[in-house]
Parts: C-alpha cells; sequence; structure tokens
C-alpha cells in the first residue's frame, strides 16, 4: 500500500481535532472499550475533538474510517499530507477527508456505488472489518470480498483472524467509535498474511471472479527480539508470524505482566511510554465464598491442581499472611481436587481464578473491599499531585499507608478502597465514592458483622430494612457505639444501607431523626394562653416564646408546678417565674401541640437511663452533689465541658460535654428573683460562660441516647453569665522555611509567611523572622525549626500587619493516634501507652502534611489509628476533653531496603554480579536492594547445567546481550525462580575455505575444518546461525546429528537437542 504514498502526498489543512495523551478524554467515563482507546489514541489513530471528548458512542461514518485506515498505514504526519482527488462525485476535492478516502480507493480497501462514497454515511462492523482484512493483507478480490457474496465471504474471515473478538452485537451492527478502536486493537494483534499470487480475474454475467489466487500465508520473522507483540511460533516451524501492530509500529511493545493483587495483566508501551495495564480475563469469578472443589468443577477438570501449582495472593501477599482457608489450611499449601471442602474468599471479597491448561497451574487473587473516610484534602502544588487521606474504619485491616493519589473526593467523604501488600505496608490502589443505597426502618436482624476476633462467621449473617434482606460484606462498618446491629432496636431505629460493588452491606448507621425541644415557660390561668386548664407557653431553639393549646403525649406524664412538686395538674406557673420543663412536642392537625418531658440519663454519676430531667430542678444537689455553692454547677465559654460537683475532689466531679450543636436555653433573673428575659444559644463556642461565683440556681436537660455523656439540650437559671473565650493563633512552620525580606509601607523587615489557624479558620500569617530565633517561639531552638506553634497575647506592626511578639500557649503534643468511634481518642503510639481523651463533634480537627506547608480541616471522625503521626492538642477544663487536635500526618515507615529471594538456585547455580561475584549460598538465598534501585545479575549454571527461563512470578525475563538479568527500580520485596535445562554444547565447522558464523546475534567467528567455535546452550533451545561464506561459495546444508536444524541461504535454525558437530557444507 505504501508505494501509492508517491501518487497522493501534498500538504493538506490541518484537521480540527487533537489527540490526547492516553485517552485522558473529559468523557472518559462514557468510554467502556478502555484499553483500546487507550492503545488506538498512544498510536495516534483515535483522537478526539476540540472539546477533549471522545465520543465513544458516537456513530462511525465511512470517511471517519478512511482517516483511521490511512492513519494506521502511514501514520499522522503522512496521512495528514495526502491530497484528494475526484474519486467520488460526493467528495469533493476540497472536504476534509478527500485525501483519506482517494488513498484508501486506491489501495481497494473501500469501494462506492454509481459513483458514489457516502462519506457520512454509517458504516457497519462487517464493511469496517474488511477494511481492516485488507490492511492485514487478505486481497478483496482473491479472497471473496467483492461481488454478491462478500458479505458471507467477509463474516468467517472475521471469526478466523478474531477481528471481533470482545465485541458485543453481530458484524451487521452499526459501528460505534469505541467498538471501532476495539477491531483496531484486535487487527494489530493478528498475524499478517500473504500471496505467492493473487490470481486474475474475469467478469461472468456481470460478476467479477477470481480464479488462480494461492492460499494466503503468515508474513514470517525469525528474529525474536523483533516481536514486539506475540511470541507465538509456528507449529511446523520456529519462525514467528509478524502482526500488524508490528509491522506498523516498531515501538509498540505489548508485554505480559502482573499487577499489585498478583492478578495477570498485558501492558502496552509505545515509544519508552506506558499506555496501560490491563487485566486478562479470569476464568472464573466469585465475590462470596466458595469451596476449592467447587473450582474444581467449574474448571472442569478431571485432575486435581497440585498445591504446588497452586499460586494465591491475599490482597497481593502470598507469604504468611496471605491467610488460610475454612479448614484452617493455608493458601500457600491447599490444593484444587475433586470434591474439596475447603473454603476461601467472603462476602464482598473479590475471587478470581486463572487457569494454564497447558502447564496445569493456577493463580487465585482474593481482593478485599474495605470502608474509609477522608479525613484530609492536599491540593496540588508545583512539585506534588493531589492526594487525600483515608482514615480506614474497617476493623480487618491495619497498617494502611493512608495516602491516596486522586482529584476525587471531599474532606469526610465515605468511600470503599482496595489495597495491596507491598512487603512493608498495604498502599492503596483503587477508591470509589460510597453512595447510600437504602433507608428504612430495620424490622429484624439474624447474627451481626465480622470483627476481627470472631470465632465463627459464615456470611449468612443479614438483617432487614424497608423489606429488603442484606448480606454483610466481610469488611463491613456498624456505625453505633458497640460497631453492633444489636445496638438498634428492631420496629423503632431507621438505618441508613450503604452496599459494596457486589451487593453486600459495607456501611450501616442509624439515621439522626429531627428532634423539636420547648422549654414549657408558663402554664394555667395566668399564663398569657388564658386556659386555665389546656395553656402554655413554650421557649423555643430560635429564642422565640409562643402560646399553644397543649396537652401531655403520656396521660402519666407531667409538668412541674411553681414549687418544684412533682404533680398531676398546674395552677399557677407564670412566665416571669424561672420554672421551666424541657420537653420534646408534635403538633396535631388541630395545631394542639403533644408535650413530652424529655427523659435521659442523669448527669450527677447516678445509675440508669431513664430519669425525668427534662423537669425543673432548683434542688442543685439533685445535680451538683452539693447544696453549699451553686457554682458546683461550671460551664466555660469554647470549652465543651459541663462540670458538676466541681467543688469537689477530681474523683467526684462528673463531666458532661455540649457540641455545636447543643442548645443552650437560659432564663436570666432579676434581683427578686423572677425572670427579666431569655436567652437562646447554639453550640458551646456561642454559650457564655457561667459566673464563677454565683454559678446557676436551676436546670433540666437532655443527654444524647447514643452518646451518653454528651447534652443535647439545657435549661439554666442563672443570675449572671460571664463573656466569651478567646480563640488561639497556631503556625506551621517547616524546616528551612524562606525568610522573606522586602520594604512594607516604608519599613524593612524580615519575615515568614506560615500556614496558620486563626480564630479556627486556615489561612497564612506573616511573623518576625527573628522570634523563632532561641526558645521564644514554643519548642522552636533555631531558625531551621519546623512543627506546630501555638500563640497568644499577639501583636502586630500596625504599618506591616507582620506578628512583632507574642506569648508561647501552653500545648500538649504526643506521637500516634489511636482512634475509637465510641468517644474517646487516644494519643500515644500503641493502644497499651495511650492516653485517651473524651471528644464532641465540634472538637476543632486540622491536618498538616509531613513536608510542614499545608494545612486541611477535619473532623473527628477522620482521624485514624496510626502510630507515627505528630500530634498538638489542646484540652477543655481540667484536661479532659479535647479541644483542638493538630495530626501531622507522617505516612507509615517504608523499608528502605527490599528483599530479592532467589529459588531454585541450590546446588544448580550461582547468581552473579556484575562483578561476577556470587551472591547467593547454601545458607543465603536473599539480596537486600536499596529502595528504588536496580538488581542487575547473571545466573550461571555449574557444568551440565542451563538457564532454562528466570520468572518473576509469571513473568519471563530476558537477558541482554551479555546475559545479564534487570530488575529494575525495586520497590517491593521479590521472588526470583531460576529454571534449569541440560546443557548442550554444539561445535562448528566449515569446510577448508571457511565461513564466518554469527550464533544467536553474536560477533563473527571464523569457522574451518579444523579451527572450530563451540557454545553451551540449554537443552530445547533454538539458535539462530548466520553464515558469511567464503568468497565464491554458497552454503548448500547445514546439518546436526541429533539436533532439527531448519532454514535456507544464509540463515538457519537450530533445536538443540543433544552435545554434537553443526556442520556447514559447501
Amino acid at each position: 500500500m505504501k508505494k501509492l504514498l508517491a501518487l497522493v502526498l501534498a500538504l493538506v489543512m490541518s484537521m480540527s481535532l487533537v489527540t490526547i495523551s492516553n485517552a485522558a478524554f473529559k468523557d472518559a467515563d462514557k468510554i467502556d472499550y478502555k484499553e483500546a482507546v487507550d492503545v488506538m489514541n498512544a498510536v495516534g489513530v483515535f483522537i478526539g475533538d476540540e472539546k477533549g471528548n471522545f465520543n465513544a458512542k458516537d456513530n462511525l461514518t465511512r470517511e471517519q474510517a478512511a482517516k483511521i485506515i490511512a492513519y494506521l498505514e502511514l501514520g499522522e504526519k503522512a496521512a495528514d499530507a495526502l491530497v484528494g482527488s475526484a474519486t467520488f462525485t460526493d467528495v469533493a476535492a476540497t472536504r476534509w477527508s478527500a485525501g483519506f478516502v482517494s488513498y484508501c480507493a486506491q489501495a481497494g480497501v473501500v469501494s462506492g456505488y454509481d459513483g458514489k462514497f457516502d462519506p457520512a454515511g454509517q458504516l457497519t462492523a462487517l464493511q469496517f472489518g474488511k477494511m481492516l482484512l485488507v490492511e492485514i493483507g487478505y486481497d478483496a478480490k482473491a479472497a471473496g470480498m467483492v461481488g454478491t457474496d462478500w458479505a458471507i465471504n467477509t463474516s468467517k474471515l472475521l471469526a478466523t483472524t478474531g477481528l471481533m473478538k470482545g465485541i458485543d452485537g453481530s458484524v451487521n451492527q452499526v459501528l460505534t467509535r469505541e467498538k471501532a478502536a476495539q477491531m483496531c486493537l484486535n487487527a494489530l494483534k493478528t498475524p499478517t498474511v500473504e500471496y505467492t499470487t493473487k490470481g486474475s480475474n474475469i467478469t461472468v454475467n456481470g460478476a467479477e471472479i477470481n480464479f488462480g489466487a494461492s492460499t494466503p500465508t503468515y508474513v514470517r520473522n525469525t528474529v525474536a527480539k523483533d516481536q514486539t507483540i506475540s511470541q507465538e511460533q509456528l507449529t511446523n516451524s520456529t519462525d514467528y508470524t509478524v502482526e500488524l501492530g508490528e509491522k506498523l509500529y516498531k515501538k509498540l511493545v505489548l508485554k505480559p505482566t502482573e499487577d499489585a493483587f498478583g492478578r495477570p495483566t498485558h501492558t502496552w508501551t509505545f515509544e519508552n511510554k506506558k499506555v496501560g495495564e490491563y487485566i486478562e480475563d479470569a476464568d472464573l469469578t466469585y465475590t462470596t465464598s466458595v469451596k476449592l472443589g467447587t473450582i474444581y468443577s467449574d474448571l472442569g477438570l478431571s485432575e486435581k491442581i497440585a498445591a504446588k501449582d497452586v499460586v494465591f495472593y491475599r490482597n497481593g501477599n502470598t507469604e504468611a499472611n496471605s491467610g488460610k482457608d475454612s479448614k484452617n489450611v493455608a493458601l500457600t499449601e491447599a490444593a484444587i481436587a475433586k470434591k474439596a471442602e475447603n473454603k476461601i474468599g467472603a462476602n464482598g471479597v473479590l475471587t478470581q481464578v486463572w487457569y494454564n491448561n497447558d502447564k496445569g497451574t493456577a493463580i487465585v487473587t482474593l481482593i478485599d473491599t474495605y470502608v474509609g473516610k477522608i479525613n484530609s484534602v492536599v491540593k496540588a502544588t508545583s512539585s506534588a499531585d493531589r492526594y487525600v487521606n483515608v482514615n480506614v474504619l474497617s476493623d480487618t485491616i491495619s497498617n494502611v499507608s493512608a495516602k491516596f493519589g486522586t482529584e476525587d473526593f471531599a474532606a469526610d467523604d465515605l468511600v470503599t478502597f482496595t489495597a495491596a501488600w507491598t512487603g512493608s505496608v498495604y498502599e492503596i490502589q483503587s477508591a470509589k465514592a460510597l453512595e447510600k443505597s437504602a433507608t428504612g426502618q430495620l424490622t429484624q436482624y439474624t447474627g451481626d458483622a465480622y470483627f476481627p476476633g470472631t470465632t465463627k462467621w459464615d456470611g449468612d449473617s443479614n438483617f432487614t430494612v424497608d423489606g429488603t434482606k442484606y448480606k454483610y460484606d466481610l469488611n463491613a462498618v456498624v456505625d453505633s457505639s458497640n460497631n453492633s446491629i444489636t445496638d438498634f432496636t428492631v420496629g423503632k431505629s431507621d438505618m441508613n444501607v450503604y452496599l459494596d460493588d457486589y451487593g453486600y452491606a459495607m456501611y450501616v448507621e442509624g439515621v439522626e431523626s429531627e428532634t423539636n425541644y420547648a422549654v414549657v415557660i408558663g402554664v394555667g390561668n395566668v399564663n398569657a394562653y388564658g386556659n386555665a386548664t389546656g395553656g402554655a407557653t413554650l421557649l423555643l431553639p430560635d429564642g422565640t416564646k409562643k402560646e399553644v393549646r397543649y396537652k401531655m403525649a403520656d396521660s402519666s406524664d407531667a409538668l412541674t408546678s411553681v414549687t418544684v412538686n412533682q404533680v398531676s395538674s398546674i395552677t399557677n406557673n407564670t412566665t416571669n417565674e424561672p420554672t421551666g420543663d424541657l420537653v420534646t412536642y408534635t403538633v396535631d392537625s388541630d395545631d394542639t401541640y403533644k408535650l413530652t418531658v424529655v427523659k435521659s440519663r442523669a448527669i450527677n454519676g447516678a445509675a440508669g437511663t431513664s430519669a425525668a430531667t427534662g423537669s425543673y430542678d432548683k434542688n442543685l444537689a439533685n445535680v451538683t452533689g452539693q447544696t453549699s455553692s451553686k457554682a458546683n454547677f461550671v460551664f466555660e465559654n469554647g470549652k465543651s465541658a459541663i462540670i458538676s460537683n466541681a467543688q469537689a475532689p477530681a474523683a467526684s466531679q462528673y463531666y458532661n460535654y455540649a457540641t455545636s450543636e447543643t442548645i443552650f436555653f437560659v432564663a436570666n433573673l432579676k434581683s427578686d428573683g423572677t425572670v427579666d428575659n431569655y436567652s437562646v444559644y447554639t453550640g458551646f463556642a456561642n454559650m457564655p460562660s457561667t459566673d464563677a461565683v454565683k454559678g446557676i440556681k436551676g436546670i433540666s436537660y437532655v443527654t444524647n441516647s447514643k452518646y451518653t455523656t454528651q447534652i443535647d439540650a439545657i435549661y439554666m437559671v442563672v443570675e449572671s453569665l460571664g463573656g466569651i473565650s478567646d480563640v488561639q493563633t497556631y503556625l506551621v512552620k517547616e524546616k528551612g522555611a524562606s525568610v522573606m525580606t522586602e520594604k512594607i509601607n516604608g519599613v524593612q523587615v524580615s519575615y515568614y509567611e506560615l500556614p496558620a489557624i486563626i480564630d479556627g479558620e486556615v489561612t497564612t500569617a506573616r511573623i518576625d523572622a527573628d522570634l523563632f530565633d532561641g526558645s521564644r517561639i514554643a519548642n522552636a531552638t533555631n531558625a531551621n525549626s519546623e512543627g506546630v506553634y501555638a500563640l497568644k497575647n499577639i501583636n502586630k506592626d500596625a504599618k506591616t500587619g507582620i506578628i512583632t511578639s507574642a506569648d508561647k500557649e501552653t500545648v500538649l503534643t504526643g506521637t500516634g493516634t489511636q482512634a475509637d468511634r465510641r468517644d474517646v481518642l487516644g494519643i500515644g503510639a500503641t493502644k497499651a501507652a495511650a492516653t485517651y481523651y473524651a471528644y464532641t463533634k465540634d472538637t476543632a480537627v486540622y491536618f498538616v502534611n509531613s513536608d510542614f506547608d499545608t494545612i486541611t480541616t477535619g473532623s473527628i471522625s477522620a482521624i485514624g489509628t496510626d502510630d507515627d503521626d505528630l500530634v498538638t492538642y489542646t484540652l477543655n477544663t481540667n484536661n479532659k476533653t479535647l479541644k483542638e487536635v493538630i495530626v501531622v500526618t507522617v505516612d507509615p515507615a517504608v523499608s528502605n531496603t527490599h528483599n530479592v529471594k532467589f529459588v531454585g538456585f541450590q546446588n544448580t547455580f550461582y547468581v552473579n554480579d556484575v562483578n561476577g561475584q556470587n551472591m547467593v549460598s547454601a545458607t543465603v538465598d536473599t539480596v537486600k536492594v536499596n529502595d528504588g534501585s536496580d538488581l542487575k545479575f547473571m545466573p550461571v549454571g555449574v557444568p551440565g547445567v542451563m538457564v532454562k527461563a528466570v520468572k518473576v512470578g509469571n513473568t519471563v525475563l530476558t537477558p541482554d546481550a551479555e546475559g545479564y538479568y534487570t530488575l529494575s527500580a525495586v520497590s517491593k520485596d521479590i521472588t526470583v525462580t531460576l529454571e534449569k535445562a541440560t546443557a548442550v554444547t554444539l561445535t562448528f565447522k566449515a569446510p577448508t575455505a571457511g565461513a564466518y558464523i554469527s550464533v544467536n546475534g553474536g560477533t563473527n567467528q571464523l569457522v574451518t575444518d579444523t579451527a572450530t567455535y563451540a557454545v553451551s546452550v540449554a537443552s530445547g533451545s533454538t539458535v539462530t546461525l548466520t553464515i558469511v561464506p567464503a568468497s565464491g561459495q554458497t552454503v548448500s546444508a547445514v546439518t546436526s546429528t541429533g539436533n532439527f536444524v531448519s532454514g535456507s541461504a544464509n540463515s538457519y535454525s537450530i533445536v538443540a537437542a543433544a552435545t554434537g558437530e553443526v556442520v556447514i557444507a559447501y
């Protein structure tokens, strides 16, 4: 076809299409045939539109197909230089596709009808397949792809060549762009063909008939290194087929590989750049537990696969913690046998099997899905991509590196993720947003979610929500105080259910229903409402007073009288008296308010959880434990703790906690003891402190049903309140931070501009560089210090706005966090050594990256268990609850070295380094390699032994010209398997006139009848021989007793089977 190029080359206008590397299209999520689009985009054949979209589902037009063929054959630059001619009446020479259409028409790839081409018409898979078959080498006329039977003959060839492999639908379907890309990819992997003769064509009754054409044969190649896509040899010789991709793109390479989970994959590269890695289709896939006997049956086996021939990977790990089966047999010792009862996998665990029928071996991979929450997002910088830190919620995995590079997700997002073992940590491989699947009432449950240490869990545990029964994923999380479905009530609790990709419950939580709180501040005949038996005035959370008709939801319930006695009727409680009951309410259709006095756990340490704490109580002994001091009940603004019995020794004090949503109803008294006014505050940061001397005079309250030390609403009667607390300032400084020197408003200054937290807002602040000298700032010893620094009493220069002086603020520090989803956070490197602190939903949380140059906000639930993270924190009153927590994320320590273990060398091979030194012995089988370094080695067999193959997993390594093998950029522990073969010595000789020979592409050697050349090779290997005969001589034959010799002229292949001579004859 390339001979046509000279006829049609010229400059044309450039196309309005742009190439996007590696199919990074804006609409990539709509592409189903990703591998095909990636590869065809990488070689420049399939490109996107000017908006960056690929438009996968758009139908391919006839002129677009012509362009694809031209791009395949000629490449982008040459194809775009094609000039069109008036080949068809409906394709003007100025049309953008004219050059491509003319080229394909002259090459016999396309044809028209009645002189027309229909360039914008749709194309079927059959029509496009014909174009690709011509590209592969089939002659349209010789192969019968013209005339009345063209469709039948073309369909047969499409089936024979596999051009429709992986494509849904028939050959008559209108072809979309992505399916056309898949057909092109199939073509690149298809052997090319050629004809000895294409025969002649005659016309009979208007039909053109071909006769005399030879049968097409595969184009062959004898040089193994040229086989960049397929290593398959012909069955009747040692020659290789030449695939279309090898013909068109010398630098397009397809290699077998394996991914981080151990799954067989294949990787495409083009011009030494990786296009993508793609998983081979598994023979079997399961997402629940499966017996090894079932796998045996599903594979259709007649003989078992012995344990030594099965490789199991659990999340990429083949060593000890790859796991055991249901019979407590290590996976490394399990065989796939008939009726074997051993189970592997579980609900939500992706179990896949690849079976090699030729070798009788199998690979089995198990991949778990876990639950996490995004605890922080780190924006991209000039030197690093955006990434998130994932807090692991599933209890079934530990030692996970939290960092995951992605453009997706925000802080607090729920995600599912997979992780693979690297030899020292689990690294996250994929993450996906976890979306709510269902909401409804819990109506039954059987069993519970799996928890590490559970003696028996068969996967049948389930629960029913809104009529649908759900089973748990193995790694499911039930978000409750005891991580158990039993924390919820059948027939009452509403649930949110989140499912994994396989339909199992991955995350289950209760629905927090909205509660209407109010305080009853007036009832009876002098109440403003005016109804002696049914009138009440309510103080609402928005601060308004509402006069309503009421009745008690429970007839046995009662409000509190002005005399503070529990009675069934109220006669005289007015809005200027302090009595106030805390209630919840609903409103009937007739506007009657149904009231319920709240009941909850008492905050004075009393046992039980059903006290009528909403009933107003002025007997402070019931609350504070002592009546001698009203100041025994203490709340300080900005500090979550609410302390009762505060004047008692620490052991006798009672701590409860407010949140940012706690409602504070407050009655402010006059000097005569009547109410002056009412105030309502939401959140502990907005509620003023109680007076340190006067304290409070009465109270009603309710604690949270789930977190029993958390107060949801409280009514307090006070004579006066204190003020609002100040907020601290934090600075974060990295080692070697640049000092800026400039004039600001005429003042010469040197300062750091540092990430900061000011008034709870993440921002930046400028501070005089001299403040970091000595110990003027906490923990700073010199200008190169780094860390988190807390400041108070800050002064700024009026002209420059730079902090010129500040005092240290007392903070606590620690290493390591121990997370608990209940109500405490441990700070320390281990659970045993950690100090545990309570927190509230409004504990302020910030995350600092390990470079100390970025701060992000987070939440308390986003803090995971990590032994290495650095923590700066402050506590509320009496050091009981966390006020602020600043976590410096430190990735788990990754070993600077990795183990390369050699298997199969004992008594067989030396493994030499580049200096010729043996690296292994009878007692040493492992070599230490620095992270990211290469390991170059040469196996040298003992006498009589040669290397048959060197493998890493299922990947066969290829030596360089000197015989060295290279493991590049080692980043994890690797096992190298050496397979041996018997050594065979071939001795080459020629007639007296002599000949130069090259064996396996090596340097030329002179051989004669007396000057011979010998090489040792592995038995069964193929040796290539290139001969340069003496002047005037012609090689007539090459023979070798006991070995298979093929070839002609001056090129031969020898399958080495026996030691002996290789004789060249003239």
